[in-house]
């Protein structure tokens, strides 16, 4: 009969500290593995829908519109970059959110209703041209040309005032409101003016704003 010689198993002890041992190296090439990937997300083209899903997108859009160099300048390719990163950004207004409505309601009042009427109503003849040849504040109502405008458009309308999307040169009393305003307060002030729309002038935008999706 063939002798086998068998090693004895170390004693429990040591086989608990040799696995000890190994958990901080496992630990280290999880981490590393994990901060590589985040790291290859973030520098290579990856799919959009996971772009979308990491938030990469709206950072982006979020950061064009936020660093715009000059609201009123000629620059067309800031212009351009900034059309193509609110072609990507990702619409955050909710007319049916009541607590979104409510708090864009009283950051309107507070900032917006001086000029554009607290029934949204707009400046009296605001289609004529007031002194100093700049237009008066155009309703946001119904009446107005709000609603003629995608989402993303209107965030930057907010953010920059009307120069980006004006003839170089035009002046107008709008003021940029992205050092008085958040993100999140621009979108809510766009959603209570939304909500304050009938259906068929919501549903007109909305298929407006659709098309600003790729």
């Amino acid at each position: 009969m063939a002798r086998h010689d068998h090693k004895p198993a170390p004693p429990a002890p040591a086989r608990l500290a040799r696995h000890a041992r190994r958990r901080p190296a496992l630990a280290l090439g999880f981490a590393l593995a994990a901060g590589l990937g985040a790291a290859a997300v973030v520098a290579l083209d990856v799919d959009r829908p996971l772009r979308r899903l990491l938030g990469l997108e709206h950072r982006a859009a979020g950061h064009v519109v936020r660093s715009f160099p000059d609201a009123a300048g000629p620059d067309a390719e800031a212009r351009a970059a900034l059309y193509a990163a609110l072609a990507e950004m990702p619409s955050e207004l909710d007319a049916d959110d009541p607590r979104k409505v409510r708090e864009g309601a009283a950051i309107y009042a507070d900032a917006c209703a001086s000029c554009h009427g607290a029934d949204l109503s707009g400046a009296a003849d605001w289609r004529t041209r007031l002194p100093s040849g700049r237009l008066p504040a155009p309703p946001h109502d119904a009446a107005g040309h709000t609603w003629h405008h995608p989402d993303q458009h209107l965030f930057a309308l907010t953010a920059l005032g009307p120069g980006p999307f004006a003839p170089p040169g035009y002046e107008s009393d709008m003021p940029a409101f992205r050092e008085r305003l958040s993100d999140d307060q621009i979108w809510a002030v766009l959603s209570f003016i939304k909500s304050r729309w009938p259906a068929d002038i919501r549903a007109a935008h909305d298929r407006i704003s659709a098309g600003m999706a790729r």
